[in-house]
Order: structure tokens, then C-alpha cells, then sequence
């Protein structure tokens, strides 16, 4: 299905990678038990291993109707509802553009995993969904979603979320895989082919796992299913992309205002990104100033109008200090705490010396943030809530939104043009 058109909704910052715009609102309900004590205190997301953060059957999935029994291993799935052709690139006039001057018509063909040219260091390993991934896995390719491959960065470091997007968790030679995703509060289970678009050399023109992995191709390619095309994907915000793949509500903190009068509160600020780490919420934040020029950003060793992962923040005596990821895996910050850099800390350089390594991870201090950064998006993934989903909508009316609660229960945690989270606790 096409993804359909969204109506502007009233600037929330001076600057976005994207504004989201939406003719209908989809209600989601979590009811929230509160009597489950709160999850302690956990070193890193990768200490969320040992605790279940999902259980299937308590989300409602939505089978797709294209769903259908998996053929034998010598006949091939080919998906009749997302053809290998021009028009899953992109649609109308969109195409123009985007197999134009940009991107130069990249897209040659579609191959099988079979017959795609993989990287010589990935030759010797065998073609899996997945390969024990880990966020440098991850390369965004030839597409502006790095909204989406932020946050697909981000949930590699908690396998089990990743696992559950990926409800085919084998390399299945038939070609048919399921993917779990949630469209706009409402679960969805996609079902595709294994055709991916190559370029001229066979290579992977969009995003791409290192080690033969397939879940990174096949989520982008379920995600363009769904929205129409693999161009309904360019552009997009932080938010959007943590939600479809966790569906938990996401709170976004603006780090600068051009309100004198609405000016943030960085500290508060900070506090929370350290409540949010030591929790295990996802994080992630769009590089963006309107005020500086490209070449600015370029010369500082960051990418403008690019979302980045929040993969750490320590606070060392008075140093504030952000690991943060590039979703391309190159290009890493120039400033202060790089390698190099003359004025580390001494006693902090010995436990945060960055990896010498190009591979787009890098530290930068947390006061300089919001001069490159335009806000910070905290994904709350909490294995203690219980939820309930039920659909519904608004027609199209004032972008204001006034919404009446009469029971005290109730709490509105955030409101966007396209979704309002409600949590009910009980």
C-alpha cells in the first residue's frame, strides 16, 4: 500500500530532519501495570540479555494478506504484491528524481542472496539472518533513511528486539521471510521475497550486514512494502523509525529553542539521558543547525540533517561525555575526546580512549551537543509493561489537539500528528 500523504503538523523546533505529517491520528493504548517493581539499575543495553523484553503473544499482529504457506525449498517465492521493478524503487514522479543526477540510477537489477557480490572480508561466512549482529553490522546504503538505520543500530544491541522484528529468524532457502512491524500503533506482520535491488557490480545498493546477515536488507525491504516503495523511505524522523520497530512510546527532548522564553533545561536534560541509560531505553539524535553551513558540520567530522545512536553517556567528575554512532559506520567526530585530542581528562582518557578504527563510533562532550544536535529521542522499551493496542482515528481538523481525560488514571505520555500514546495505569 502507498504510503500515504501527511499534512504538516506545527513546528516543534526550528530544526528537523523531517515533520510528520499525517490527515488521520491512530489511537494506541498501553495499560501500564504498576505494581511490577521497577527494573534495577543496569550497567550498558546490553545488560537487558538476561531479562525477556518481549513476549510475543502479548502484541496483537496483523498478518498481511499476502501471507501464505511456505513453498518447497526448490521453488522459489516470488512476492506478486512487491515486484522486482521500477516502480518498488519509486512511484510517479518520485522516480524522476530518484534515479536521477543523486542517484544516478544505481539500481540495475534484483538478485537473490545467492547471486549477490558480498564484500571480500564477508566471503567467509555463511549467508544467515543472523551472524551474532552488532550495531557496526550495520551500513545504511544509497538511501536517506538513517532515521530508520539509526534505530535498526540501536536494537542490534538488544537482541532480543531485533529478534522479534524478524519473525523468520533463519536463512530460508525457499526466499520467503516474515517481518513484525508496527504502522502507526498497530501491529503488522509483512511477508516478502528475498530479491534485493543491486547495483551494476551486484552489490547491495541499499542497507546491508556485514557478515553475510540478511536482517538489515529485509527489514528496509519489509518497511518499503508496507509504505509502497523503497523512495516512501527517504527522510524521516527519529521517532518514527524506534517505534516501528518497538512500538514503545518515544519522548522527544529538544536541546535548543528560539523561544528566549522556552529555553531547555540541559541539565534536566542530561538527568533524564542518564535515567534513560541506566534503564536501557534507546536513543538517538538528528544533526541539525539551519545557523551553520554544511561545510561546518563536514569540518567538525559530522553529517548534516543525519540522525545518529545514542550508544552511552558517562559522567566522569564535572566531564559530561556522549558515545554516539554514525549509521554510514565512517565519518566520526573531530572536536574535543576524539583519539588525538591534546586536553583529554587524564583521569578519564585511560577508560574512554575511542577506537582507532573509522567505523563512525566516537565520544563527544555533551555541552556541545546542542550546537550540532537539534534533540534527543528516548525510546522507553520496558519489559514490565503490559499493553493493549486498539485502532481508531481522527478526522482531519485543527492542528491543535485538545484531548479530555476524566479519569485521573489516565496519562498522556506524547501526542504527534500521527500517534497519541496513552498509557492507563492500573
Amino acid at each position: 500500500m502507498e504510503r500515504r500523504k501527511k499534512k504538516q503538523q506545527p513546528p516543534q523546533s526550528t530544526d528537523s530532519i523531517r515533520q510528520s505529517r499525517s490527515p488521520k491520528l491512530s489511537v494506541t493504548l498501553d495499560l501500564v501495570n504498576k505494581s511490577t517493581p521497577s527494573p534495577p539499575r543496569v550497567d550498558g543495553i546490553r545488560s537487558l540479555l538476561s531479562r525477556e523484553i518481549y513476549s510475543l503473544h502479548e502484541h496483537i499482529a496483523q498478518s498481511s494478506p499476502s501471507v501464505g504457506s511456505v513453498p518447497p525449498v526448490d521453488r522459489k517465492f516470488s512476492d506478486p504484491d512487491f515486484l522486482p521493478t521500477p516502480e518498488s524503487i519509486a512511484r510517479g514522479d518520485e522516480g524522476t528524481a530518484f534515479l536521477g543526477v543523486k542517484y544516478q540510477g544505481r539500481v540495475a537489477r534484483w538478485l537473490r542472496p545467492e547471486r549477490i557480490r558480498w564484500s571480500s572480508e564477508d566471503k567467509q561466512y555463511s549467508l544467515a539472518v543472523f551472524n551474532q549482529p552488532h550495531p557496526k553490522d550495520i551500513i545504511q546504503g544509497r538511501l536517506g533513511n538513517c532515521w530508520l538505520i539509526a534505530a535498526l543500530s540501536l536494537i542490534a544491541e538488544v537482541p532480543q528486539i531485533l529478534y522479534k522484528v524478524m519473525i523468520t529468524k533463519q536463512y530460508n532457502p525457499a526466499g520467503l521471510y516474515r517481518v513484525r512491524l508496527c504502522n502507526q500503533g498497530i501491529w503488522q506482520v509483512v511477508t516478502i521475497d528475498d530479491m534485493l535491488p543491486v547495483s551494476t557490480s551486484n552489490s547491495l545498493v541499499f542497507s546491508r550486514s556485514k557478515k553475510k546477515q540478511l536482517f538489515a536488507p529485509l527489514i528496509e525491504k519489509a518497511l518499503a512494502k508496507m509504505h509502497g516503495s523503497y523512495m516512501a523511505l527517504k527522510s524521516g524522523r527519529c521517532d518514527e523509525g524506534l517505534q516501528t520497530l518497538t512500538g514503545e512510546p518515544c519522548e522527544v527532548l529538544f536541546l535548543r529553542s528560539s523561544d528566549p522564553e522556552k529555553k531547555p533545561d540541559l541539565n534536566q536534560i542530561w538527568a533524564s539521558i542518564l535515567e534513560s541509560r541506566a534503564k536501557g531505553y534507546l536513543m538517538t539524535c538528528p544533526c541539525s543547525n539551519k545557523r551553520f553551513s554544511e561545510q561546518i558540520f563536514s569540518r567538525m567530522g559530522l553529517e548534516s540533517d543525519h540522525a545518529y545512536s545514542i550508544l552511552d553517556a558517562r559522567q566522569v567528575n564535572s566531564q559530561r561525555l556522549v558515545r554516539l554512532r554514525n549509521p554510514w559506520g565512517e565519518k566520526e567526530w573531530k572536536g574535543a575526546l576524539t583519539e588525538n585530542w591534546t586536553k583529554w581528562p587524564k583521569t578519564i582518557k585511560h577508560k574512554f580512549i575511542p577506537s582507532s578504527a573509522n567505523d563512525g563510533v566516537f565520544w563527544m562532550p555533551w555541552e556541545q551537543m546542542p550546537s550540532f544536535f537539534s534533540s534527543v529521542t528516548i525510546c522507553k522499551v520496558n519489559a514490565n509493561w503490559h499493553e493493549a493496542r486498539k485502532r481508531g482515528q481522527f478526522s482531519d481538523f485543527s492542528s491543535t489537539i485538545t484531548v479530555k481525560c476524566i479519569m485521573r488514571s489516565i496519562k498522556i505520555i506524547r501526542i504527534t500528528s500521527n500517534v497519541i500514546n496513552v498509557f492507563i495505569f492500573i
